[in-house]
């Protein structure tokens, strides 16, 4: 397997909007975060030395090639990543692990297991240990609750729990109540506008201008123009000691 650099691969995946599967099948690239959201996983990382990271959910592996380069550019030696898809080589032909491959990486570790089950494994072996968590699995509002439920525990204080596609409903609403907990502050959104002039207006006025020609075309790009940000970052500022009766309204 030819083996390019990382800039290489992002180039490939963004501009030719191409990947491989495992078996070197060349699939389209149509499962993966935007350019902006990797370079917010890649400084994050990298302002705040961050070592010690885990993933739910790698689909085609842009997320995981950030976050791995980023750890992997700071020569730290005990810098590690762990990946939790366990669909990974079913639904998605391996594409994530060939790019992070194909991009010289090597500092990660897969783990096929669905996050609801290997998570309290994690657990069992100490809280308080990664310094960040990216959650980007399975969306539905419980299952990513469940996620961010284990990652609250698994975080160390002053660690960062970022929490993509918050622009979709149950994500959406999900930030809204990590909002409420005691033990995190926002400290980071990421908004994702269209190109060119009508993402300007969009940016600036919060809406689509709206035409007879382009009504049709709203469902199809909503997400991409709502006002919602894509990306949320919290930072975990304490344990959490919320009692057992704790509730606060989103």
């Amino acid at each position: 397997m030819e083996v390019f650099d990382v800039n290489q691969v992002i180039e490939e995946i963004f501009k030719e909007k191409l990947t491989y599967t495992i078996d070197g099948k060349e699939i389209a690239a149509s499962s993966h975060i935007s350019k902006e959201q990797g370079e917010l996983l890649f400084e994050l990382i990298k302002i705040n030395r961050l070592s010690k990271t885990l993933e739910i959910g790698c689909a085609q592996g842009v997320s995981s090639i950030y976050i791995c380069s980023a750890l992997a550019e700071r020569n730290e030696a005990k810098g590690s990543h762990e990946i939790i898809d366990p669909f990974q080589m079913s639904d998605w032909m391996g594409a994530g692990i060939n790019a992070l491959q194909r991009s010289g990486l090597n500092n990660y570790k897969l783990i096929q297991e669905p996050s609801e089950i290997y998570l309290p494994k994690l657990i069992e072996h100490g809280s308080n240990s990664y310094d960040l968590i990216f959650v980007d699995g399975f969306h539905t509002f419980d299952h990513a609750l469940i996620d961010c439920f284990y990652s609250t525990k698994l975080l160390k204080v002053g660690g960062f729990l970022v929490l993509d596609d918050t622009d979709m409903p149950p994500i959406h609403k999900l930030a809204c109540y990590l909002k409420k907990y005691p033990c995190y502050k926002m400290c980071g959104i990421l908004t994702l506008y269209p190109k060119g002039l009508l993402g300007y207006i969009t940016k600036i006025f919060g809406f689509m201008p709206l035409s007879a020609n382009t009504r049709h075309m709203l469902p199809r790009v909503a997400r991409a123009i709502n006002r919602r940000p894509r990306t949320i970052v919290f930072k975990k500022i304490s344990d959490d000691h919320r009692k057992w009766n704790w509730y606060s309204a989103f």
